[in-house]
């Protein structure tokens, strides 16, 4: 091994490349600490007083990923819930995905609610209960399910909502919001914000989670949670 015309002595390439592979996992296991906590910390005390039940779970497929969340009360009636998923893996989504952080952290500072009408990218929702509708922006995201109950029949609909606008860095997407999905405020509506992590789960023998699974995971996840309050 040599280092600047420096002779540091003999060592095989099977422990140089572990020593190279050492290393590299620590500074992984440093990038995820640092992404780990740039991720909006989940308030479920401020949560449970707002008039509807919200679920968040992360887990990034490899060390670290593309996929950041956020959840927000904007005023008196109005409240967003967000899910965004950068294109690729590793360090080069991940660090995607600080610019999604920076931005919703230098709004926080803002009191005017203006700048949250046009965020760009990833599956958007909006409960505005003044109005009494949820809409939801569908930025090149996985499909968005809606699940809503009939009045007084046990039958649902169910809404695959599909990407209608382009994906975050693609196009004049504030251009484009006007393509929006409304529905009407039902009492045990469910609306599912995920990212593509979700259906490429694979299982041990490759096989991958697919969207079709993704759908039918929902709907039993619909049939099992009764105490919503939306």
């Amino acid at each position: 091994m040599y280092n600047n015309s420096s002779f540091y002595g003999l060592a095989s390439l099977e422990d140089f490349m572990n020593r190279v592979a050492e290393v590299r996992e620590k500074d992984l296991e440093k990038a995820c600490f640092i992404q780990q906590n740039c991720l909006p910390k989940s308030n479920y005390k401020e949560y449970n007083s707002w008039p509807f039940k919200l679920g968040i779970w992360n887990k990034m497929a490899n060390a670290v990923g593309g996929d950041f969340y956020v959840s927000e009360k904007l005023s008196d009636s109005l409240y967003l819930t967000a899910s965004f998923d950068v294109s690729g893996k590793n360090v080069a989504a991940a660090l995607l995905t600080m610019t999604i952080a920076s931005f919703f952290s230098m709004i926080e500072l803002d009191s005017s609610n203006e700048k949250y009408k046009s965020p760009a990218g990833g599956a958007l929702c909006y409960v505005d209960l003044k109005k009494g509708i949820v809409e939801i922006q569908n930025c090149g995201h996985t499909n968005v399910y809606v699940f809503m109950p009939k009045e007084g029949s046990k039958s649902v609909k169910i809404f695959s909502l599909e990407p209608g606008l382009p994906p975050f860095g693609m196009g004049a997407v504030k251009d484009s919001l006007k393509s929006v999905y409304r529905f009407p405020i039902v009492k045990g509506s469910h609306i599912n914000l995920y990212s593509d992590g979700f259906t490429d789960m694979q299982s041990e023998n490759g096989i991958r989670f697919e969207d079709a699974r993704a759908k039918q995971f929902f709907m039993s996840l619909f049939s099992k949670v009764m105490d919503i309050r939306l």
